[in-house]
């Protein structure tokens, strides 16, 4: 499962925004080998930047014919709004 965190504070950049992805099985969630991505991640384009709030929208797609079940997980383009709004 993903979940935005579109206002958290990036090192000093604040409401950059990252996403948590959580793993799961037949049990159910668990935070256990979750991943956080924001666009200081490796392999994640772009740089954090103020008021950007990556993760405001977020999609993921599963596959059967991956190991871990997640083929790939992303935020689409961002909206920034103005300080304030």
């Amino acid at each position: 499962m993903a979940v935005g965190v579109p206002r958290e504070k990036v090192g000093a950049v604040k409401d950059a925004g990252g996403v948590h992805v959580l793993c799961g099985g037949k049990s159910g969630l668990t935070g256990k080998n979750s991943q956080w991505f924001t666009r200081a991640s490796a392999g994640v384009p772009g740089n954090p930047s103020e008021y950007e709030n990556f993760g405001s929208s977020s999609a993921c797609a599963t596959s059967t014919a991956t190991a871990t079940g997640i083929r790939w997980c992303r935020a689409p383009a961002s909206q920034r709004p103005e300080p304030g709004n």
